[in-house]
């Protein structure tokens, strides 16, 4: 299960990027974000994705949590 903390912190992170971008919720995920970010992100910024959950999506080239 995801935390609150865990969610804000990668949206923020994607919100400094890529402002205002859509965000989809489907039963246990959310997507937010291109993949291409990862490029624009600091290596801190990266790992602070990964150790709160946030994985690309190879299917839909976005960003993506379980919930």
């Amino acid at each position: 299960m995801a935390t609150t903390t865990q969610i804000l912190r990668g949206l923020e992170i994607i919100e400094k990027y890529e402002p205002g971008c859509d965000v989809s919720t489907h039963f246990n995920k959310i997507w937010a974000g291109r993949e291409n970010l990862l490029f624009k992100m600091t290596e801190c910024e990266a790992k602070l994705m990964v150790e709160n959950g946030w994985f690309i999506c190879p299917l839909f080239h976005t960003w993506c949590h379980h919930t």
